[in-house]
């Protein structure tokens, strides 16, 4: 956290409107879970509404829970519209289906039915496992982060590997026509 101390904050009061990126160029350690008070200016940097240039940071509180807000994929979507009040908040889908991958940049893009949204790793923290290896079909049957914008999509930032539940991993699989043709759990081709 000392390297990258940008923070988010949310009034765990709201279910919408309630979050914002906090950029921070240097901050004493703030922690999960701590409750702030601060005097910042007000920014939209690339479509992401953010605080900047904080002043009086003061330690209220520490060790609180955070709570996510429950929404439907479709809700946040993936363009600039209805998603944005959630901007900034801890959010949880539920009963997600894994539509396609990424690989250039570990993004998974999931939907439970009502639209697509996306997971990314950028402040995923490693120390709790590692970004899971998901396929297309494969299903989580819940996924927590932090709503962000960028590069004109919503994405939903997982803390780490506890901010992801019921990985199933039973997504197609690759294989050749040689290793199905060459299985040893070939049916006897009476159907």
């Amino acid at each position: 956290f000392a390297d990258f101390p940008d923070f988010y904050i949310q009034d765990p009061s709201l279910s919408e409107w309630g979050g914002v990126y906090v950029y921070v160029s240097e901050a004493n350690a703030l922690m999960v879970g701590d409750e702030v008070n601060f005097n910042a200016e007000i920014d939209e940097y690339y479509g992401l509404t953010e605080l900047k240039n904080l002043s009086g940071l003061q330690l209220v509180s520490s060790g609180n829970s955070p709570v996510s807000t429950s929404i439907a994929t479709g809700d946040l979507g993936l363009s600039c519209g209805a998603g944005e009040m959630y901007e900034g908040m801890f959010v949880e889908f539920a009963g997600l289906t894994v539509e396609s991958i990424d690989t250039q940049y570990s993004s998974v893009y999931v939907n439970d039915g009502t639209g697509t949204a996306k997971l990314d790793d950028y402040f995923f923290s490693f120390d709790a496992g590692s970004w899971p290896d998901l396929s297309p079909g494969d299903t989580i049957e819940s996924a927590r982060g932090v709503v962000h914008y960028y590069f004109g999509e919503y994405v939903v930032y997982p803390r780490d590997l506890n901010d992801l539940s019921g990985l199933d991993g039973s997504g197609p699989v690759a294989a050749s026509i040689y290793d199905i043709q060459h299985s040893s759990e070939q049916g006897d081709g009476e159907e």
